[in-house]
């Protein structure tokens, strides 16, 4: 099975966390959006069979990367797909959901 190296990057006010051994390439979300949609779609279909859970970002606002990462390494993840909205001073999420697949 081929591996790709993980992405994890903010693209247009969203955060992404993606390793998934079936994309092309992880980094799909700094594509033209044009060129994006194969990859929303094999993303969707891996979403379908990927077990998730919830993270908790609550009263860390700021450390939302290492949380994210802890996670991951915690739960022995070897793919996995996270995006939600970025952080800001008025808005920020309490949990987010991760996909992952061991």
């Amino acid at each position: 099975m081929k591996t790709h190296k993980s992405f994890a990057g903010i693209v247009e006010g969203y955060v992404y966390f993606v390793k998934i051994n079936t994309l092309e390439k992880n980094n799909f979300a700094l594509d033209p959006f044009g060129r994006q949609l194969d990859a929303h779609k094999q993303v969707a279909e891996w979403k379908k069979i990927a077990k998730n859970i919830h993270v908790s970002l609550k009263h860390q606002p700021n450390a939302w990367k290492t949380t994210v990462l802890r996670e991951i390494a915690a739960i022995g993840a070897t793919e996995w797909y996270v995006r939600f909205k970025q952080p800001t001073n008025f808005y920020s999420d309490h949990s987010i959901q991760l996909f992952y697949k061991k």
